[in-house]
């Protein structure tokens, strides 16, 4: 599907959490089973995730798109912090689970500050999953992908698929294009 704003997108995700990825790391993720925390035995790659709240909770991190409002969702400060880390990857992989599915304690905002101060998670949207997720829970996978266009708009590109398995030739196609 192709959209000009992105909130066609964000109506596929308002069911649920999501957690976002590469294509590479979905990979892994399906040769493993599970979404699991990042940690320094694995490694710090260059999205920086020893800045986020998540990783030094050792917990995985998840969008929420179900729980806030439209207005903290797209309020501009939060969407611009947000819509950038939904897009670190080109193209996203975005596995979406049921919030009564998952196995472990979620971490929410208040909580996280709590713990660890200011900084670091995104208000309203992002959440903390203590623990690994087992890939066959999820309900849903998007891939999904944005670019400028020439008037200074941003054009989403996005394909949904029922449950945790995403075709190795879709894949390609979204990874090469």
């Amino acid at each position: 599907m192709n959209a000009d704003n992105i909130e066609p997108l964000i109506a596929t995700l308002r069911e649920g959490v999501c957690h976002t990825t590469s294509v590479g790391n979905y990979r892994r993720i399906l040769e493993s089973s599970s979404i699991t925390p990042r940690s320094n035995a694995r490694g710090i790659s260059d999205d920086h995730p020893h800045l986020s709240n998540c990783w030094q909770l050792g917990a995985v991190s998840l969008f929420d798109f179900e729980l806030p409002s439209h207005g903290q969702m797209f309020d501009s400060i939060e969407f611009k912090k947000w819509s950038a880390v939904l897009f670190w990857h080109k193209p996203a992989v975005i596995i979406s689970f049921r919030r009564d599915s998952l196995p472990g304690h979620i971490i929410y905002y208040d909580e996280a500050k709590e713990r660890l101060g200011f900084g670091g998670i995104i208000p309203s949207v992002e959440i903390c999953h203590e623990g690994g997720i087992p890939i066959s829970r999820a309900f849903q996978c998007v891939l999904a992908t944005r670019s400028p266009t020439v008037d200074y708009q941003t054009h989403y590109t996005f394909q949904q698929y029922d449950g945790h398995w995403v075709p190795e030739d879709e894949l390609a196609k979204w990874e090469h294009a």
